[in-house]
């Protein structure tokens, strides 16, 4: 059995029925004129031919009193984990919006395989959705997004595919010729030695953190624990909202170019202007910025073995009275602030380190102590870098890919970002009691998006100089795992981070 990793463990401890722990991407397919008759059957029924599964669709948790929780493989029943379901009439983007709602707000069978895929019919439009409900215990964005590279094909061959869980990634264990106690002591020394080496790595970011909140060491990175208190920091309740945006690839990476800021940095930017206008109009704007938790992935390029592999940081964004660019142009600052931070450190080190400072405030949440105890972040922001090019499955053309994670105790709203064919796919989630109106902030980054785009294209002209010197002090940031910590490709910010 495959022990989980500390992060992997606390997506269980912080799961409730209010606050189910999965992430669940959503696709849009059109099939060809051809096929479209009763497609959606048809597929679903292709679906529940492939009964063979294997790992991690064929793992379920099985906890332990001493706190060293594992993965089980057992059987799976694959009658149970295909769903087939229709949207109502008039079969619009709203009611597909409602039936997702009401499926999302339930939490996973823990007693089964953390995953169930849903084949939905009923679009006026004539397009077929598939959502999968997929446990964050096992899959971050990276990782879905590798298994949906294999399982969508480059070509609309209708032979030439494999459902998501016929996927075998798992690497085969070299035995170990080691005795039990004998492996055991030897796993017990790794350890150990492992825990000495970070201790002055962790007394070091402790006493930074210490030293920031007393205001005794100038700190860039944001000090946690001191997230203003505003209505995105309640309990959610079990409803949800939900709305999307689509928006072209080309003219984000054109304001990249014009202002020197990566795609994170312009999609923190829109989603704090939206914000600003979003929570003013409903007369709840806090004093102090908001606080975004923004996952930063640490996976090896390739590495579709590992379940999460991401370090969360956080990103102050900034005060209202700032214009579009300035206001970049600080988010920016401090975004970099807090990857110079994370590259400093081991990620083991920092991963733990981000979780229990998220946790703290968490299980704060869990318990209803939210307004007693101060808050890391108010939101997540998540940007995922997805597939390139046109992807079909069964011969459709997937026409669209949006995102939708978790919301964890204690925040009310998770803004994801997923790129896919020359588009940029946003997914807003939310509690349905706090943001009803979530759509509103879906047309809030829309505009935010617009404003931005205008400052850029009408700011004056500078110098080649002064033109290309963000490029080189922005360079896209890969952060990714070593033996030693992590280590800083530089590359030109042509991409998605």
């Amino acid at each position: 059995m495959q022990t989980m990793n500390f992060m992997d463990s606390m997506f269980f401890f912080v799961e409730s029925a209010q606050t189910p722990m999965h992430v669940t991407p959503l696709l849009v397919l059109q099939p060809d004129a051809e096929h479209r008759e009763g497609f959606a059957l048809t597929l679903y029924r292709k679906l529940q031919g492939k009964t063979d599964v294997v790992a991690p669709f064929n793992w379920r948790p099985r906890f332990s009193l001493t706190g060293k929780h594992r993965w089980q493989e057992v059987a799976v029943d694959l009658g149970y984990h295909l769903r087939f379901a229709a949207v109502p009439a008039p079969g619009r983007q709203a009611q597909l919006n409602e039936l997702i709602c009401r499926i999302q707000s339930q939490p996973l069978d823990r007693t089964r395989p953390l995953w169930e895929l849903y084949v939905i019919d009923g679009m006026s439009d004539g397009t077929v959705v598939l959502y999968l409900k997929l446990h964050h215990a096992l899959f971050d964005g990276a990782r879905i997004n590798g298994y949906a590279q294999n399982m969508l094909t480059r070509s609309p061959d209708h032979s030439d595919w494999v459902p998501i869980w016929q996927h075998q990634v798992h690497a085969p264990r070299p035995d170990v010729p080691a005795s039990g106690r004998l492996k055991t002591a030897l796993e017990s020394l790794d350890n150990t030695l492992t825990q000495a080496r970070m201790l002055p790595q962790a007394i070091r970011l402790g006493a930074r953190v210490v030293g920031g909140a007393l205001g005794l060491v100038p700190s860039g990175a944001k000090t946690p624990l001191t997230a203003p208190r505003s209505i995105l920091n309640t309990t959610p309740a079990s409803g949800r909202s939900f709305a999307t945006q689509q928006w072209s690839l080309a003219r984000v990476k054109a304001i990249g170019k014009l202002t020197g800021a990566s795609f994170n940095d312009i999609i923190l930017t829109c989603g704090d202007m939206a914000l600003q206008r979003y929570l003013k109009r409903n007369h709840s704007l806090p004093d102090k910025p908001l606080v975004v938790l923004m996952p930063m992935n640490v996976r090896q390029p390739g590495d579709m073995i590992s379940n999460n592999q991401f370090v969360p940081g956080l990103v102050e964004l900034q005060p209202p009275e700032l214009l579009p660019l300035p206001r970049l142009r600080r988010i920016q600052s401090a975004a970099r602030d807090t990857k110079n931070e994370i590259r400093e450190f081991s990620p083991s080190l920092y991963e733990k380190y981000g979780v229990l400072i998220q946790a703290v405030s968490m299980i704060a949440a869990k318990y209803g102590l939210e307004s007693k105890w101060p808050a890391s972040s108010n939101l997540v922001i998540s940007t995922v870098p997805g597939l390139e090019q046109t992807r079909y499955l069964m011969g459709a053309e997937v026409v669209q890919i949006a995102p939708m994670s978790a919301l964890p105790p204690g925040q009310c709203l998770n803004i994801s970002a997923y790129t896919y064919n020359g588009k940029v796919c946003l997914g807003l989630l939310g509690c349905r009691k706090v943001l009803p109106d979530i759509g509103l902030l879906a047309s809030d980054m829309q505009r935010a998006l617009d404003e931005l785009e205008l400052a850029a294209l009408t700011q004056p002209k500078t110098s080649m100089f002064d033109r290309y010197l963000p490029h080189l002090v922005n360079k896209r940031v890969s952060l990714h795992p070593n033996q030693e910590g992590v280590i800083l490709e530089s590359r030109q910010p042509s991409g998605v981070r």
